[in-house]
């Protein structure tokens, strides 16, 4: 099972709804360490993109709701992940 097929099955911290593509959001958005977890989840996916999936990552330009101590990079709290 390739990367983001092991990803669409979801896990801790994140759930994923599939309409065309499959989305994967956080489940904890007012918990800090959800959240950054999630980055980590996010910035793996997009590493792992190739010829065969796209990542799209949500809100464009980053969750600006508020601040996450320690955190100095974009927040992203979606992201939809397509089969080309």
């Amino acid at each position: 099972m390739d990367y983001f097929e092991q990803l669409r099955q979801g896990g801790p911290g994140y759930a994923v709804r599939e309409i065309s593509a499959f989305n994967i959001y956080c489940r904890d958005q007012d918990s800090n360490s959800e959240v950054l977890a999630f980055q980590s989840i996010v910035r793996d996916a997009k590493a792992n993109e190739d010829g065969d999936w796209e990542v799209k990552l949500a809100p464009p330009g980053g969750f600006t709701g508020r601040s996450i101590p320690g955190w100095q990079s974009v927040v992203y709290l979606m992201a939809a992940i397509a089969k080309q």
